[in-house]
């Protein structure tokens, strides 16, 4: 009878060893994703009036062709929090923003858009166009209308503080003029 009790205790032994293993790999693994994540600055701002020209320094390119830095990019811009996709088609940018947008306060959101497209599209150099779609609406903005209105190639805004304050000044009165 004796033999018997342990050879029923052996596949139970094992199977709790294997579910406390189970269970502290859970943990490590989870701690270690949640300690990656807490690192990873996404948006270090929350609209135009605020967001720092250093943050997006380290990400001028001649190519949007450069997925990560596109990305890395658009992570640093407003509206970062609420970007569910980005496609690349050719030289145009499209940015799909979520449904938790609140898109009835226009105000809001399109001097944010007209922000992060200039600053997207004076970061790397062959952006044509760069495109926000929202669920109730589609925000356009153009290299060549924006250039047209500043009269200099859009890499020049990133020489310096003033330059890009100077842009930032103008955004709630050029917002009806530059984003379709």
């Amino acid at each position: 009878m004796n033999r018997r009790q342990s050879a029923t205790n052996v596949p139970l032994a094992v199977i709790c060893v294997g579910l406390v293993l189970l269970v502290v790999v859970g943990f490590v693994i989870g701690w270690y994703h949640m300690d990656r994540t807490e690192n990873v600055a996404v948006s270090p701002a929350t609209n135009y009036e605020t967001h720092e020209l250093e943050s997006i320094e380290s990400y001028r390119s001649q190519y949007v062709g450069n997925n990560s830095n596109t990305v890395n990019l658009i992570n640093a811009l407003p509206l970062a929090d609420r970007v569910q996709r980005i496609e690349i088609l050719g030289q145009d940018v499209v940015i799909t923003l979520g449904p938790d947008l609140n898109t009835d306060d226009d105000e809001t959101v399109a001097p944010n858009v007209l922000y992060s497209a200039i600053a997207i599209m004076a970061s790397i150099d062959n952006v044509r166009s760069v495109m926000y779609d929202t669920p109730s609406s589609s925000y356009v903005v153009s290299r060549d209308d924006v250039e047209a209105r500043f009269g200099a190639p859009l890499s020049g805004l990133l020489e310096n503080e003033e330059k890009w304050q100077g842009m930032r000044n103008v955004i709630p009165m050029e917002v009806s003029s530059l984003v379709k």
